[in-house]
């Protein structure tokens, strides 16, 4: 169901939940992978993550004791080319880079928990 505009302007007027989106428009990712990633506890992260889904921008999905959340896959059908536009305005902003390259580490080092099926 689409969400009035002004939700998906606040949700987007926040650094943080930018770079939430901007690691979940590489991959659907669980929440552990996210508190380590950004470093932000887990009630923050658990209120910008409920804005986000509040806006329609992601979707969450539980998997045994995981929540991993992921863009919302009808978001394309409401606002075409909403996701080039986002990475386009965020790849060169340094902060959104280090989320990226923390992400990559994290995963070559196995620190984050695993995606379970």
């Amino acid at each position: 169901m689409p969400q009035h505009p002004s939700l998906l302007f606040k949700a987007l007027a926040d650094e943080n939940r930018l770079r939430i989106l901007n690691l979940l428009l590489r991959e659907e990712l669980c929440v552990c992978q996210l508190e380590c990633v950004l470093g932000v506890k887990q009630s923050n992260l658990s209120r910008h993550l409920t804005k986000l889904a509040q806006a329609g921008l992601i979707v969450p999905e539980k998997r045994a004791q995981f929540v991993f959340y992921r863009i919302d896959p009808a978001l394309s059908g409401r606002y075409p080319q909403f996701d080039t536009f986002l990475r386009a305005a965020l790849e060169s902003v340094p902060v959104h880079q280090a989320d990226l390259e923390s992400l990559a580490r994290s995963h070559k080092s196995g620190m984050l928990c695993m995606k379970i099926s």
